[in-house]
């Protein structure tokens, strides 16, 4: 029995199956994403048969895609061509160059951050705009599915790490979901 998921440096696809797993059994979660770049478009995780058993109880957990939400899904084309005179909407490779600039490289030291170029220091704003764009679609995915959700900053662990996020998440109408809507 659990009563929580609990993910730490969950990288790739992995924040997205732990979210999953917490939804499908209506439970709270507290995720702290990592590298974004093991991620792909669309992820089919049936050559795992050792999670078969759990993704039959787990809402589109067959297969991961990107965008996870609907609300993100729909800010884009599902076809991949842009057409400038019918629709200011992007198409699906668009989110997949967003995952790619999601795993920015940061120094995370202030010190050595104040050296950097402009053109270095646009990359990692770029990059850090991207990664808040992946975080928050996971977390509408959960809120589409009835979830309050959270998104906190870990105070910094070392010059060497620039991953913050702390996504939270849990059923509404729960105890965990109104103490989540305090933060």
């Amino acid at each position: 029995s659990c009563s929580v998921v609990v993910s730490l440096h969950a990288c790739g696809a992995a924040s997205d199956l732990a979210i999953a797993a917490a939804v499908g059994h209506s439970l709270p979660f507290a995720v702290s994403p990592c590298c974004i770049g093991k991620v792909k478009s669309i992820r089919n995780l049936s050559n795992m048969p050792s999670l078969a058993k759990e993704r039959a109880s787990i809402p589109n957990c067959g297969i991961i895609s990107y965008p996870r939400s609907e609300a993100v899904m729909s800010c884009f084309l599902t076809e991949n061509y842009h057409d400038d005179s019918t629709s200011e909407k992007l198409c699906i490779d668009d989110y997949s160059l967003i995952l790619t600039a999601a795993d920015y490289s940061s120094t995370g030291d202030k010190n050595e951050s104040d050296q950097l170029t402009d053109e270095q220091k646009a990359h990692e704003r770029r990059g850090r705009l991207s990664k808040l764009i992946v975080e928050t679609d996971r977390l509408v995915w959960a809120e589409e599915h009835g979830y309050i959700i959270r998104m906190m900053q870990i105070p910094q662990l070392g010059n060497s790490y620039p991953k913050k996020e702390l996504l939270l998440g849990a059923k509404k109408g729960t105890l965990a979901a109104e103490e989540i809507s305090r933060l």
